[in-house]
């Protein structure tokens, strides 16, 4: 059971649980925990890349240089939901800085972002797209199917045949931040 159960579920996103009954400890309550500080001050460097391990923060070198720096110049250490708070803002899901990114393939500087080559497709072949790249969204062409609703005018359910298109949606939090200590 824990073989497919680790096959089958985003343990990121997902629980699962063995019995009905454990369904309760959803709703429990737990005590907030203190908050802890990352000694930048006397570990420096080696401190802040052992918290960006444990805190799971995904911070690049470049942000792990910038927080010692600014810490440092504050003359104080950061807290974990500082670090926290300034990761998840400065993710590649909120910025998008790799798709984003200048990009060398075999040493060639190359003309478009990952996002620009993503966009450079629908540029080439956009047919059967409806809509691409409102709002990280897009809507092709489906195929006519049934579709079961009232009738505006006589107010009677009945089956209608119609072209039913496919949306899809990528969620981001692409908003302007500017968070820094």
């Amino acid at each position: 059971t824990q073989l497919i159960a680790a096959a089958l579920h985003d343990r990121m996103t997902q629980l699962v649980l063995d019995r009905f009954e454990e369904a309760t400890n959803l709703f429990s309550h737990a005590e907030p925990k203190p908050l802890t500080a990352v000694d930048i001050l006397g570990g420096g460097r080696a401190a802040l890349e052992k918290a960006n391990i444990e805190l799971g923060l995904a911070l690049a070198e470049d942000e792990i240089d910038y927080l010692v720096s600014a810490f440092q110049g504050l003359k104080r250490n950061p807290h974990d939901i500082e670090l926290m708070m300034f990761a998840q803002a400065n993710s590649e899901h909120c910025r998008h800085k790799i798709s984003n990114a200048s990009w060398d393939i075999d040493g060639e500087s190359q003309d478009k972002s990952l996002f620009g080559m993503i966009k450079n497709t629908y540029q080439m072949h956009s047919e059967n797209v409806l809509s691409a790249y409102k709002d990280n969204a897009s809507v092709i062409v489906g195929h006519t199917a049934g579709r079961f609703f009232p009738n505006p005018e006589t107010r009677q359910y009945g089956a209608v045949q119609e072209p039913v298109h496919i949306l899809m949606k990528v969620e981001t939090h692409n908003h302007p931040t500017a968070i820094s200590p």
